[in-house]
């Protein structure tokens, strides 16, 4: 029967593999904001009364830690990539809508029409210009998605519970592609005839799926495979597997 965190705590006769569960539940204590299970202090006098074959083992727990805490801190940053990136096509696709109904509206104002010309662009100006940050926001759905993978595989490979709170919650980069496309549909509508060159620029994401981001089955197998034969490997180059997990999208044009 497995003993319980406190337990290990208490007996010095602990296995590697029991402190490196300490060392894990540690993680899941500072991503939480939770009081720690144990300082860092008390931690390395523990490690020091293991025995050189059962610190080994520890040793590898310790490699896990530090890989899965890049991996987090590295996915927040890649969040703010695709807010950042969401958000810039909100506002390109409102801009030209504001310049398409002040072309159309007739009573403008001349001050306020020439403000408007200047600071929204055409169609023209943009063509070229929203295929990086289309591709930017993809990239960054299929890191997290990847991210998400190669960490739930990786501690259950090891037996690591209680790290739920490592997987990054996806729901919302879908609404907001959901959301993204409504506004698309919006400009592609108040274009009229014009809607050609509108889908050359902004592109319509009404059969994007979660699938389209998420590891495909064979890359999974496949990440199995050198989990089950290289761990190591996998654990050091964490963010080479990372790629291979990756499902990459690209920003099409409209035909």
């Amino acid at each position: 029967m497995a003993r319980t965190l406190r337990q290990i705590l208490k007996d010095n006769n602990r296995t590697g593999t029991e402190l490196g569960l300490i060392i894990m539940e540690k993680l899941r204590n500072q991503i939480q904001g939770e009081p720690l299970i144990v300082s860092d202090k008390d931690l390395t006098v523990m490690a020091k009364k293991l025995s050189p074959e059962e610190y080994g083992i520890f040793a590898l727990y310790e490699t896990i830690y530090s890989s899965v805490l890049n991996i987090y801190n590295f996915s927040r940053q890649t969040v703010f990539k695709f807010y950042a990136s969401h958000n810039a096509l909100i506002a390109m696709e409102d801009k030209i809508k504001i310049l398409e109904f002040s072309r159309a509206e007739e009573n403008v104002p001349e001050r306020l029409s020439s403000l408007i010309e200047r600071i929204c662009p055409t169609f023209s100006e943009l063509q070229g210009k929203t295929k990086e940050t289309y591709e930017m926001m993809f990239d960054a759905i299929s890191f997290i998605e990847a991210s998400n993978t190669f960490i739930r595989l990786l501690l259950c490979h090891f037996s690591i519970s209680g790290l739920n709170c490592m997987q990054y919650n996806t729901d919302d980069f879908y609404s907001l592609l959901n959301k993204l496309n409504e506004n698309t549909h919006s400009l592609y509508k108040a274009v009229g005839d014009r809607v050609g060159e509108a889908k050359a620029v902004f592109m319509d994401l009404e059969e994007t799926e979660r699938k389209d981001f998420s590891p495909e089955t064979k890359k999974i197998s496949e990440f199995k495979e050198f989990l089950r034969n290289e761990p190591n490997r996998v654990i050091k180059n964490s963010f080479s597997f990372i790629m291979l997990l990756q499902n990459k999208k690209a920003f099409k044009e409209a035909k």
